[in-house]
């Protein structure tokens, strides 16, 4: 497995209040390096599918969220569980 080029990473304001810089850094680490933390098989699966066609991928660490989206430029978001529908 390769892993995700990330080159803009955003955060939404609870994000950056919740998190620390340290649990940050880890979950961009493990989210570049395809490790999509607490996912079902199937949704591991469509992450795996999304990396070949370019598409939405998402990682879940306890209550962090990370979402990158592909596209002219690779922008990855991270935010608290509970902002994400």
């Amino acid at each position: 497995m390769f892993g995700i080029g990330i080159e803009r990473v955003m955060l939404t304001e609870r994000a950056a209040k919740t998190f620390s810089s340290p649990e940050l850094h880890i979950a961009l680490f493990r989210h570049s390096n395809c490790d999509w933390g607490n996912l079902s098989a199937e949704e591991i699966k469509l992450n795996q599918e999304a990396l070949k066609g370019g598409k939405r991928v998402i990682s879940v660490y306890n209550n962090m969220v990370v979402i990158t989206e592909f596209g002219n430029c690779n922008v990855t978001t991270i935010a608290v569980a509970d902002e994400i529908d």
